[in-house]
């Protein structure tokens, strides 16, 4: 991910923060189900984070949650993730 990052970061208005479980696969109809909280995925947040403070990105950074069960708790569980491991 950092690689796409740093090939179009002259053009980044903004980063749309998410996890996703690959479980779900690819295809139209299920893609949207993999999103999940952050750090409970497969995608390598750690490394974008860490890309984008190395490049001193200061746009928007974009997180939501597409489902949930419970969007307060889902939400929470995103933010302790980010508080956790990087201090936001």
């Amino acid at each position: 991910v950092p690689e796409i990052l740093d090939k179009w970061f002259d053009r980044l208005e903004a980063v749309h923060l998410k996890d996703w479980h690959a479980e779900f696969g690819r295809s139209l109809q299920f893609y949207s189900r993999g999103f999940t909280e952050l750090g409970t995925g497969d995608v390598d947040l750690n490394a974008v984070i860490r890309f984008l403070r190395e490049r001193r990105y200061d746009s928007w950074l974009v997180i939501d949650i597409n489902s949930a069960d419970d969007p307060k708790e889902s939400a929470g569980i995103s933010r302790a993730w980010l508080r956790k491991h990087h201090g936001t």
